[in-house]
């Protein structure tokens, strides 16, 4: 066989190998390509497979939770008073006035302010003549008549006066003698009547002893106040103020709680 004849076969069989492979199954395994996000991924010249146009997904921003708000713990609310607190005296009292002229009417009036309930506010209101009659039925059940006779009782300008006749003795024989004695009321831290006596005036005398300046102020006292009714009633008193104005006398206060 010449030459030519084999190149001619061998390219015969060439082409036929060749023809027979582009119809048959390629069994080479395609090249690996890294795999890209479904949002990016894109075949070659930065087409998408397919022969799609490339989809742009939004980024979102990122997410910042709100920050947490917890409600602020109310302030504790300060329990209302029960009824086991102290009570204090209520600002309106009962008022009681003795202005009839007569002694009882005073006794009336303080009897009925030593039996109100402990801690409740009085005023008892009097005047010059219901005093003077209760201060001479205070003396006369005391022994002190014999001693003080014919008390009058004056009540101006914040001040007490007493105008009475002193029996003083010399001897068997009685002495006579007019006195005047001005008193200045007020109450103590403790709430007690004090009467500080402001001057003293006895016709023929320079002065008056200790012993009958305590008396008359005692009995004052004990007229004005309702002394004895307080203690027929048993009970303590605190008084507040006192009051003297032209021709009346105003004594308040409150019985104290046992």
């Amino acid at each position: 066989m010449t030459n030519r004849s084999v190149c001619g076969t061998m390219l015969v069989v060439l082409a036929a190998m060749l023809a027979l492979a582009a119809c048959g199954p390629s069994t080479t395994p395609a090249p690996s390509h890294p795999q890209q996000s479904a949002a990016t991924a894109e075949v070659g010249g930065g087409q998408p497979a397919g022969g799609q146009q490339p989809t742009s997904i939004p980024t979102q921003p990122p997410v910042t939770a709100p920050a947490m708000m917890f409600p602020t713990r109310p302030p504790a609310e300060t329990p209302a008073p029960t009824e086991e607190a102290t009570e204090v005296p209520p600002t309106e009292g009962v008022v009681f006035e003795a202005l009839d002229g007569t002694a009882e009417s005073l006794e009336g009036a303080w009897a009925a302010a030593y039996a109100l309930e402990a801690g409740v506010p009085f005023t008892v209101t009097t005047g010059e003549t219901e005093a003077a009659a209760l201060l001479n039925a205070y003396l006369a059940a005391s022994g002190g008549a014999d001693l003080f006779r014919d008390v009058t009782v004056t009540f101006e300008g914040g001040q007490i006066t007493l105008n009475f006749t002193l029996v003083l003795r010399s001897g068997d024989q009685e002495v006579p003698t007019p006195t005047t004695v001005v008193f200045a009321p007020s109450v103590d831290a403790d709430g007690r009547l004090v009467l500080e006596v402001v001057s003293v005036e006895a016709e023929g005398l320079p002065s008056l002893s200790e012993e009958v300046l305590d008396a008359a102020s005692a009995a004052l006292t004990a007229s004005i106040s309702g002394q004895q009714q307080q203690n027929e009633a048993g009970v303590q008193v605190t008084f507040t103020a006192i009051t003297v104005e032209e021709g009346k006398l105003s004594i308040s206060g409150f019985v104290t709680p046992a």
